[in-house]
């Protein structure tokens, strides 16, 4: 047994209102071509959907003059934009890559060096600039956990070293002076000369000037990234 609804026109539509009374068409069927304000869907399969010219979120915001931007948009001609950070696992190829791009990584180790035995940290690298032939200064911030469990003040010597492919050679050395029986953080900001390959850096431990008696150094916390 076979039943069939069918309505011969150019136009067909439904005709409803909202909780005010305003009339207006939610389903519109005009020449061939379907028109539905809002539709749920509890499962359902497109194989090929067509966009007319730009699909994008409701927050799309994308403003030069003001610098303000939200959401995402795509359009018919391939292009696209985001405001937010987008991540991509796999390989990316372009014809050409345009903007500031950056390395960032950090490393952390925790232990204990003497600096009367002239210790440094394992290494820690900052890999080569995103780009290839590119070019990027290495910015570093070290954070320092440094013991002076004594009961006089000491000073230490930290220095950052960079592996030059033959030898290490210092970037950057600074004395910090701890108060007796503290365990204190201390900080470091360092920017190395520019480079184009990946960098290879450890912490050398060593003692200051005041030597009464010694202290410990027990870890770091680098944040690392290359800036073009």
């Amino acid at each position: 047994m076979q039943r069939e609804v069918i309505v011969l026109a150019e136009t067909f539509e439904i005709l409803t209102d909202d909780a005010f009374g305003n009339a207006y068409r939610p389903f519109i069927v005009d020449r061939g071509v379907v028109y539905l304000d809002e539709a749920r869907i509890r499962n359902g399969s497109i194989t090929n959907a067509k966009i007319g010219e730009v699909i994008q979120s409701a927050n799309f915001v994308w403003d030069v003059g003001s610098g303000t931007y939200a959401g995402w948009r795509l359009n018919k001609d391939g292009s696209a934009l985001f405001a937010g950070d987008v991540t991509i696992r796999g390989t990316v190829i372009a014809d050409s890559i345009t903007g500031l791009f950056q390395r960032r990584n950090t490393w952390s180790w925790e232990g204990t060096i003497s600096p009367d035995a002239g210790g440094f940290t394992p290494t820690f690298v900052l890999d080569a600039p995103v780009r290839v032939g590119d070019a990027h200064t290495p910015q570093l911030l070290i954070e320092l956990t440094m013991d002076n469990g004594g009961d006089h003040s000491r000073d230490g010597v930290v220095t950052l070293e960079v592996y030059n492919g033959s030898a290490w050679q210092a970037v950057r050395q600074k004395v910090f002076t701890m108060a007796a029986s503290t365990n204190v953080t201390n900080f470091m900001i360092v920017q190395d000369s520019q480079a184009t390959v990946a960098r290879q850096y450890r912490i050398r431990i060593s003692r200051g000037t005041n030597r009464w008696g010694s202290w410990t150094f027990k870890g770091a916390y680098v944040t690392m990234q290359g800036v073009r």
